[in-house]
């Protein structure tokens, strides 16, 4: 595959942070399971569900404008869409939750925003796609309902236990038959406050609702399924990334 500006694309299933349910992706005809971001160096496990090609990964890349603003600097008359990042080191390396105008950069919905060039932040519409996928194939569910599809996108470790069969946290050996490798990053408060590390993974779409944007959501003790809902954009999620096709 040729590299673009930002991405140096590498075909690597047997590394070892490969997923071990993931999918190389394609780009006519080519695969790959990893990219680089040359922008700062990281590199990104993908995996390809249904027709889509998604990181396999939460987006880590910050900009000196997102870190430098204040978590909190919010109002609705002034700032009423701020642009904070910021980063913290749960148990299994560095995560980066993102309110929602750091996480578009100036972008409107369907957007790059902060993905590398060729990819963006996918959609409402786009996460429903996946989730669709999901429910339409029983290799996905967890028993035999459909609408239980959080655990095949959950990564297989660092969700805390639970006890109750099909959650997130319970057997999670046997999550993650997407290769997604959700993780449970937590949130952040308009005011900063982080929250739910280990329980709670969240994800923006670039769909916004009002001050609100959509967002999609797994937790460990009652995830059998994958929230939708809109929340406000001074709080802070995680970001994935999906390929332009």
């Amino acid at each position: 595959l040729p590299d673009t500006v930002d991405i140096t694309y590498i075909n690597d299933p047997e590394e070892p942070d490969y997923p071990e349910h993931a999918t190389p992706c394609l780009i006519e005809e080519n695969e790959f399971t990893h990219i680089l971001d040359k922008r700062d160096s990281k590199t990104y496990a993908v995996t390809k569900i249904g027709e889509q090609c998604w990181f396999a990964e939460n987006l880590a890349y910050t900009t000196a404008t997102c870190l430098a603003e204040a978590w909190g600097d919010y109002d609705v008359t002034t700032n009423p869409y701020p642009s904070a990042c910021n980063t913290h080191s749960p148990a299994w390396g560095t995560e980066v939750l993102y309110q929602w105008g750091a996480a578009m950069d100036g972008d409107g919905e369907g957007g790059q925003g902060l993905c590398p060039a060729g990819w963006y932040i996918p959609t409402d519409g786009e996460w429903t796609t996946l989730t669709d996928y999901l429910s339409a194939n029983s290799e996905y569910w967890c028993g035999e309902v459909s609408t239980q599809i959080g655990k095949a996108l959950a990564a297989t470790t660092n969700w805390n236990a639970h006890a109750t069969a099909c959650r997130v946290g319970n057997n999670p050996t046997t999550n993650n038959a997407t290769g997604f490798t959700g993780l449970p990053a937590g949130v952040r408060s308009p005011s900063g406050f982080l929250s739910g590390v280990g329980s709670l993974g969240n994800w923006w779409s670039s769909s916004p609702s009002g001050s609100n944007a959509w967002r999609r959501g797994l937790a460990s003790g009652n995830s059998d399924v994958v929230y939708r809902f809109t929340i406000y954009q001074a709080n802070g999620a995680s970001v994935r990334c999906v390929l332009g096709l």
